[in-house]
């Protein structure tokens, strides 16, 4: 079996995720048996942690029906996600940096002090940490969104133009939509860290990971055409 080469973020002769299980579904009914367990083995393990706009987006629940502000989102977006998605419902305190009151930066402190980061306490000095990202279509699940020229409000992306953050008084930390651009975008934990590719990262990560998949899938055809 011949691999379908990668061309301009996309595989030649694979037209999209139909057409990826419509070949699996070919490959898949040559095996019986204990040949079928392992290739159920084979695509869990290329497939585990990718997520597509088919499976996930920002702006509707896992029901489908329209995401209300503050609503969980799924787990494995990345490590920082995860944590500060621990306190959603906790309220929103001037100068609070614990999980009985946050504010934007106390909770973006803590979030990554629980991921072992020191940070700096105000959202200004948080604003010039980790690395610069260009812009919103290039920020990751994690990345740091600052607001404000002066800086004075912050959050952490949670991908598709969704952020978790601590947002005013009488409010609480929440899943919320990105309401302004950002004045800094900064990324704390690098690549390789175990963030989980979302539905931010470019066509090119999309790309390889099919492209590792049907590499995994043509072992099992024993180089059939």
């Amino acid at each position: 079996m011949t691999v379908p080469a990668i061309a301009g973020g996309a595989i030649d002769g694979v037209g999209g995720p139909a057409a990826i299980q419509t070949r699996i579904n070919e490959i898949q009914a040559r095996f019986t048996g204990s040949s079928s367990a392992g290739f159920n083995t084979v695509l869990a393990n290329q497939l585990g942690g990718l997520r597509t706009a088919s499976s996930f987006r920002g702006d509707l629940s896992l029901t489908g029906t329209p995401r209300a502000p503050g609503d969980r989102l799924p787990a494995g977006l990345s490590p920082a996600v995860d944590v500060a998605q621990q306190y959603l419902g906790v309220p929103y305190v001037w100068g609070g940096e614990s999980p009985s009151g946050f504010d934007c930066s106390g909770l973006v402190q803590y979030v990554y002090g629980q991921l072992g980061v020191d940070l700096p306490r105000t959202a200004a000095e948080q604003a010039q940490v980790g690395q610069p990202v260009a812009g919103l279509a290039d920020a990751r699940p994690g990345d740091l969104l600052a607001f404000h020229d002066p800086v004075d409000h912050i959050g952490i992306y949670a991908g598709n133009g969704l952020m978790v953050v601590a947002p005013k008084t009488g409010d609480v930390v929440k899943v919320q939509p990105v309401y302004d651009q950002p004045t800094a975008i900064r990324r704390i934990l690098p690549s390789g860290t175990g963030l989980r590719p979302g539905l931010s990262f470019g066509a090119g990560d999309l790309a390889a990971q099919r492209s590792g998949l049907l590499s995994a899938l043509a072992g099992f055809t024993g180089g059939a055409s």
